[in-house]
């Protein structure tokens, strides 16, 4: 696999990304949109003001990247190699994606959309939500110990079925996390 190294790649489409093992490269305005990313490697790469929406990402390798104001729409990274994945995301559109049975504590989400998200049986623990929109997200047998979900919002989380311990939220989100048992504040 060709290696490509501390390379800024501006305005490409999928259909003129070569497969190959990106490190320290940048990309921007880039449109991956429905493509195939399939085993791709992307090591410690910024992307920015890029989409990814609805891409194929079978064994696409992402270690240390950071996507900031990106559509990633429908992405499925439960898909990816697992190996070392790590990732955080600042004003991006994540809505429909699936971090399913991924490991990817200490991951900062700030200021992003995530409508109907899946972090079910994820380890998310000590990450950061910080100003999202989690209206819908599905959170089941998800680690969340000492995540920090403060100015988010729409939090609705069975404390029952996922490990809350040490987690904080906002008072005002309260409501989400006891919803299961019908109770009203007034």
């Amino acid at each position: 696999m060709q290696l490509i190294i501390d390379k800024e790649i501006k305005n490409l489409s999928s259909k003129d990304l070569t497969i190959a093992e990106y490190e320290d490269c940048s990309f921007i305005n880039c449109d991956f949109s429905n493509s195939n990313l399939s085993h791709y490697t992307f090591i410690n790469c910024n992307f920015n003001n890029c989409n990814l929406s609805n891409s194929i990402t079978n064994d696409t390798s992402f270690q240390d990247i950071k996507f900031n104001a990106c559509k990633l729409m429908g992405l499925d990274f439960s898909n990816c190699k697992k190996f070392n994945i790590s990732f955080n995301f600042m004003d991006c559109d994540l809505s429909y994606t699936s971090f399913q049975k991924l490991k990817i504590p200490k991951t900062k989400f700030n200021n992003c959309k995530m409508l109907e998200c899946d972090f079910y049986d994820t380890d998310i623990s000590s990450s950061i939500f910080s100003n999202c929109n989690l209206q819908a997200i599905i959170f089941e047998n998800t680690n969340m110990n000492k995540s920090d979900f403060r100015g988010s919002s729409n939090i609705y989380i069975d404390i029952e079925n996922n490990n809350v311990k040490n987690t904080i939220f906002d008072l005002s989100e309260a409501p989400g996390l006891l919803t299961k048992w019908k109770i009203k504040f007034s």
